[in-house]
């Protein structure tokens, strides 16, 4: 909201904002999609996680920016490529660097299982054998963390990776305070976690990301098309650290890991 300001739009003068959420519910995505398309929304601007592909198939002719983007648009059907995506989807996507895994000899991956099965889950497969990682998944469902957290505490890993959904983000707090209990050390993709205690996070600076959305939603609203403007990706990355959760855990920071810090939260 910030950036549309500063291109001149005013909520209630020359820009009207619909705000809708589905509170934690992909089930409810589609009704979302369809009643704002319905309304005749000249864009609307989702959240781009891999449950919403069903619901940006709906969307017909309206212009979608995914901001930020973590799934790949054109493997999802959404775009014919980055450069040109030829439809009605663009936005800015989150490349997931599948070599910042903690160091270990058993990792278990907390998601739900489509999250074990999508481009998050297969890079991160992918990154764990080439390093010789046993990755073990804990599946939780939508509002019930207990069989996952059961799973890990029973096998007690080396490390978590925690997947990148709404999900998790919404219970952060819930999935930060098990790992501290169990003394787990634990690695996110949104400095969110590290703030609420967790250990380590890598990711694109998200901040940035919808600041450069704001330069999206104003080129269609002066008339570009989506299929001609291509799906961007950060150049921004942030690696923030707990120092106080790293000495909880008894782990040592090397200085050159601090070198290449962002920010690091005591």
């Amino acid at each position: 909201m910030d950036r549309l300001k500063e291109l001149g739009y005013r909520e209630g003068e020359n820009l009207l904002l619909e705000r809708r959420t589905a509170e934690g519910r992909l089930d409810k995505l589609p009704d979302i999609i369809s009643a704002l398309v319905t309304e005749k929304t000249d864009v609307i601007v989702a959240v781009g996680y891999p449950g919403i592909i069903p619901a940006v198939k709906l969307a017909g002719t309206v212009p979608i920016i995914l901001v930020p983007n973590f799934f790949d648009p054109v493997q999802a059907g959404l775009v014919e490529s980055f450069a040109r995506p030829g439809r009605n989807v663009t936005g800015l996507m989150v490349t997931l660097l599948a070599a910042l895994l903690p160091k270990g000899n058993r990792v278990a991956f907390l998601g739900m299982k489509p999250d074990w099965e999508d481009a998050f889950g297969r890079s991160l497969r992918a990154a764990a054998e080439k390093l010789g990682i046993g990755l073990t998944p804990a599946f939780h469902e939508p509002r019930d963390y207990s069989d996952a957290f059961s799973k890990i505490a029973r096998e007690h890993p080396d490390a978590v990776v925690v997947a990148n959904t709404p999900i998790n983000f919404a219970n952060r707090e819930l999935i930060v305070q098990f790992a501290t209990k169990n003394h787990l050390p634990s690695v996110y993709s949104r400095r969110e976690y590290v703030e609420a205690g967790g250990l380590l996070s890598y990711g694109a600076d998200i901040k940035a990301l919808l600041v450069r959305g704001g330069d999206f939603v104003d080129k269609i609203l002066r008339g570009a098309r989506p299929s001609d403007l291509p799906i961007e990706q950060p150049t921004k990355f942030e690696l923030i650290i707990n120092r106080s959760t790293a000495n909880g855990l008894s782990i040592n920071i090397p200085a050159s890991l601090l070198a290449t810090t962002d920010e690091v939260v005591d």
